[in-house]
């Protein structure tokens, strides 16, 4: 009877050693999950704080930068806004001006811009599916008026001519030879008969010929007239308008000697001649002694 007693209380105490080993052991994990929960507790509070500095930080630094930028702007410097309009009001002007071809200081050619564009689209360039703008090139030369002043000048051509164009003019200028006037027909409102009658030295626009269904040359912007009203359109059939422009009557006797007049073997004939162009002056019956052209394919 002892003996049984006292392997029952070994065995007591074996189950009550055995259920403290693992109190204790449940204790110790409870331990580090609360000391790993208060671990995530800690980060998640420092990644709020952080946080919370930083975009602090970033509203206090936007905030001086908007006030720098409104400082710029009330010292007399351009803000943000004021760029953007000037560019919108520029449009590609800034694009184009890097794609500029000079040849020597006033004689230069370029694409056309929107500024261009809006002066020519409805009158010289009309819609049609023979050309684009990107066929063509907006031309600056310098030029010698009538009174012995230099003067900027302005054409629109073909870009396949547009590097003849430049050198051609250049050695009109080196060589003082007179035009009167040279603006973009768009001026005149793309009116042929007005521009020449005025004396204006032109070039590109989408037309036909006098009185055909012919696209003129000048509607490819391989063509040019030069000092029309001194050098005319002569042709016969056509009444009163057999002379254009009509007031160039005077001129369209080619034995009479006056100035301006383009003649075979002049300055202005072999400068355009030596580069392939033809001349309307050498024509069979019609004559056009203000006409010079270059057939391309």
């Amino acid at each position: 009877m002892k003996k049984s007693v006292r392997i029952l209380l070994i065995v007591s105490c074996m189950i009550l050693l055995v259920c403290n080993v693992a109190m204790l052991k449940k204790l110790k994990d409870e331990k580090n999950n609360a000391e790993a929960v208060d671990n995530i507790i800690n980060d998640r509070n420092n990644t709020s704080e952080n946080t919370d500095k930083n975009i602090t930080e970033n509203i206090t630094d936007n905030g001086n930068n908007k006030n720098s930028n409104s400082n710029k702007g009330s010292n007399g410097n351009k803000d943000s806004n004021d760029n953007q309009n000037n560019n919108d009001n520029q449009g590609n002007s800034g694009e184009i001006s890097k794609m500029r071809i000079t040849l020597a200081d006033g004689f230069y050619y370029e694409p056309i811009s929107d500024e261009i564009k809006q002066r020519i689209t409805g009158k010289s360039y009309k819609e049609n599916d023979k050309l684009d703008y990107s066929d063509l090139r907006y031309i600056r030369v310098k030029y010698i008026d009538f009174n012995g002043n230099e003067q900027s000048g302005e054409l629109i051509m073909n870009v396949r001519v547009a590097d003849d164009i430049l050198e051609i003019f250049k050695e009109l200028y080196d060589n003082r030879y007179q035009i009167e006037k040279m603006h973009l027909i768009d001026d005149y409102n793309a009116d042929d008969e007005a521009s020449m009658a005025d004396n204006n030295t032109s070039a590109f626009n989408y037309r036909t010929i006098d009185g055909t269904d012919t696209i003129s040359d000048h509607g490819y912007g391989i063509a040019i007239d030069i000092n029309p009203l001194y050098n005319p359109y002569v042709r016969n059939g056509f009444g009163d308008r057999n002379v254009l422009p009509v007031n160039g009557g005077t001129y369209a006797d080619r034995n009479k000697y006056f100035a301006h007049k383009i003649v075979n073997g002049d300055i202005c004939y072999n400068a355009f001649i030596s580069r392939g162009f033809k001349w309307g002056g050498e024509w069979d019956t019609t004559k056009d002694y203000q006409h010079f052209y270059k057939e391309i394919e």
